[in-house]
């Protein structure tokens, strides 16, 4: 179906405003850019009808992703979308760049501000600050099939009807983060069915896939895989069998993993210590070895074997100066021995600490 094109410029050529590529382009998706830019290219040419098929053919889209952007332009208002009774799209206007640069800078002067003030309340410095969707915007966004269908899917998966604040998160991930419909289905789908429906755990995973780059279906599996086989040689090292790792628990990894950036060798190696040392899975044992190897900058296996013979040479020296202060009680006694000693024997004191608290 044909759709009608319209502009509130009379300019006919090409023309990109400064303004556009100033204050809109950096924010959107790329995909979303070309689909504008094809409209700015119709509209030169003065051609007086598109169709959603055309573009998605012209730029190897699918149908929806085409709706998906002009519905992004809509919502920045750098364009208006026509609708019939039957919700489809039978008009495009493009609107003046111009107005609506003028309320963005309005909206981030407002934001400037808030952030400003929020920095003079360091309680109110975890707040998270993000859209609230009117019932208005949900309705909008229920427009497209693909978010219908995610909407089901995802009732689906919890068993029973999403409240307002599932669809304030969803539509956050897909608007705010811009993750794709299909991403963001896998996602509901990936942490369902490992036993994690609560929305806020999926809005930590979706926030980490962001942070990580993650934009397709093929990315986000390749991650939850390496993941999974973490998780499962984490439990095997520690025995873990008959249930899945706990939130808690799992946190610990990502930890490991994300923060410290310890490979999956390492990490395994503080667990076989730890069943060592405790005879019995202790996270936060094991953090407290992988912990003192990230403060020693030991990332590999030779490092740690290193630090293993530091110590071991310093624990014989200790013993070597314990030897005549026991036989020689008097007073003045080799001081430089004693304060070696004491050096060598910090890592077991440690040790000891960390396993009267684990076992409490």
């Amino acid at each position: 179906m044909g759709i009608r094109l319209g502009s509130d410029s009379a300019e006919a050529e090409t023309k990109v405003p400064n303004v556009f590529i100033d204050e809109y382009m950096g924010d959107a998706n790329g995909e979303y850019v070309k689909i504008y830019l094809y409209l700015l290219r119709c509209m030169s040419s003065r051609e007086e009808t598109v169709s959603i098929t055309r573009m998605a053919d012209k730029f190897d889209h699918t149908e929806k992703d085409v709706r998906r952007a002009l519905l992004y332009w809509e919502k920045v208002k750098l364009l208006r979308l026509d609708l019939d009774e039957e919700e489809r799209i039978i008009g495009i206007t493009l609107v003046d760049t111009e107005a609506p640069a003028r309320r963005k800078k309005k909206a981030d002067n407002v934001t400037l501000k808030r952030d400003r003030d929020k920095a003079l309340l360091p309680e109110a410095e975890d707040r998270e600050e993000r859209p609230y969707y009117t019932k208005d915007d949900i309705t909008r966004f229920g427009r497209e099939e693909a978010f219908r269908e995610l909407v089901f899917v995802a009732e689906s998966l919890f068993g029973r009807t999403l409240s307002r604040t599932d669809l304030n998160t969803i539509l956050y991930w897909y608007d705010g983060l811009a993750l794709s419909l299909d991403l963001i289905e896998y996602l509901i789908e990936y942490c369902a069915e490992n036993g994690h429906k609560n929305i806020r755990y999926m809005d930590k995973v979706a926030l980490a896939w962001k942070e990580r780059g993650i934009e397709s279906v093929e990315e986000a599996r390749a991650e939850a895989q390496a993941h999974s086989r973490l998780y499962n040689r984490v439990m095997k090292a520690f025995g873990i069998t008959g249930r899945s790792l706990a939130e808690s628990e799992l946190a610990y990894v990502e930890k490991w993993k994300k923060e410290y950036g310890f490979s999956d060798e390492i990490i395994l190696e503080a667990c076989r210590r730890t069943i060592a040392a405790i005879s019995r899975p202790g996270f936060e044992y094991a953090d407290g070895i992988l912990s003192r190897w990230k403060q020693k900058d030991a990332m590999n296996l030779e490092e740690i074997r290193r630090l293993d013979q530091e110590h071991q040479e310093r624990s014989r020296r200790g013993a070597r100066a314990e030897e005549p202060a026991a036989q020689s009680p008097r007073r003045g006694y080799n001081i430089h021995s004693q304060h070696t000693y004491d050096y060598a024997r910090l890592e077991e004191q440690y040790e000891k600490q960390l396993l009267k608290k684990v076992g409490k």
